[in-house]
C-alpha cells in the first residue's frame, strides 16, 4: 500500500537531507581514519582492498568526487618508497611531524607536539600506541581530527585544521613531488590533502550552535 503524503510517519524532506548527511560525515570521518593507519605505517592487505574507495571519497578542492580510477598501489613498492622518504634510508628524510617543518633544525617534540598531547587530555584521551608516534605526527592528527568530525565539534575542527595540517602538510605532498621515491606514495598524499580540506569544509557548513561532544564533557 502507498503511504499517505500526510502520514506524519513518513520521511520528511529534512529527514531524509539528515540522512544523506550523517552518511556523508560518516564516511569522511572514515577516511581519515583510513588514512591515519596507511601513515602509521599499518597496511594490511584489507586497507588496499579498500584504497579504491578512499580515493573516490575525496574531493579535488570542494568539487564533486572524482570517478577516474584509483592510482595503482603495490604494497612492496608503498614499503620500499616510505622507507627512502620517511626512514631515514634515502638521501633525504621528509618529517611526518608538524613539529619538524616549524624549526631550522627540523626536531620532534616541539611546540606543536605539547599542544596536541594537551587538546587530546582535554578530551580523555592520549596516544599510548606501541609505535610511540609523537602527538602532533600526521597518522595521530588525523585520527584526532576523524573523532572531531563524528562528535561535531566544529570550532574545535576548524582551529586544529587550520593551525594544524592545513599548515603543513601540503609542504609534505610538494617533496614527495620532488622526490623520485615519492611518486609511488604521492596519490595518498595527495588524497590526504583533499581528506583534510573536506573535513574543513564540514565546519565551513556546519549548523550554528550546534552543541559538540566536549559540552557534554562535565569538568571538575
Amino acid at each position: 500500500m502507498t503511504q499517505p503524503l500526510n502520514d506524519p510517519t513518513s520521511p520528511t524532506a529534512a529527514d531524509l537531507r539528515a540522512e544523506i548527511r550523517d552518511e556523508s560525515l560518516a564516511r569522511a570521518a572514515d577516511i581519515l581514519d583510513a588514512l591515519s593507519l596507511f601513515w602509521r605505517g599499518r597496511r594490511p592487505e584489507i586497507w588496499y582492498a579498500a584504497w579504491n574507495d578512499v580515493w573516490a571519497g575525496v574531493t579535488p578542492d570542494g568539487s564533486p568526487a572524482e570517478t577516474t580510477p584509483a592510482p595503482g598501489l603495490d604494497a612492496l613498492e608503498v614499503e620500499r618508497a616510505f622507507a627512502k622518504c620517511f626512514y631515514g634510508v634515502g638521501e633525504a628524510t621528509i618529517p611526518l611531524a608538524q613539529s619538524c617543518w616549524e624549526t631550522p633544525e627540523g626536531t620532534y617534540g616541539g611546540r606543536a607536539a605539547l599542544a596536541c598531547t594537551e587538546l587530546y587530555q582535554r578530551f580523555g584521551l592520549k596516544t599510548d600506541g606501541d609505535d610511540h608516534l609523537p602527538d602532533d605526527h600526521a597518522a595521530v592528527m588525523l585520527a584526532f581530527a576523524a573523532k572531531l568530525l563524528r562528535w561535531g565539534e566544529w570550532e574545535k575542527l576548524a582551529r586544529f585544521l587550520r593551525h594544524g595540517l592545513l599548515t603543513w602538510w601540503p609542504k609534505v605532498t610538494e617533496a614527495l613531488r620532488r622526490t623520485p621515491e615519492g611518486a609511488v606514495l604521492l596519490p595518498v598524499a595527495v588524497a590526504t590533502e583533499r581528506a583534510v580540506r573536506a573535513a574543513q569544509l564540514w565546519t565551513e557548513d556546519a549548523e550554528p550552535g550546534k552543541p559538540g561532544r566536549s559540552e557534554e564533557i562535565p569538568t571538575d
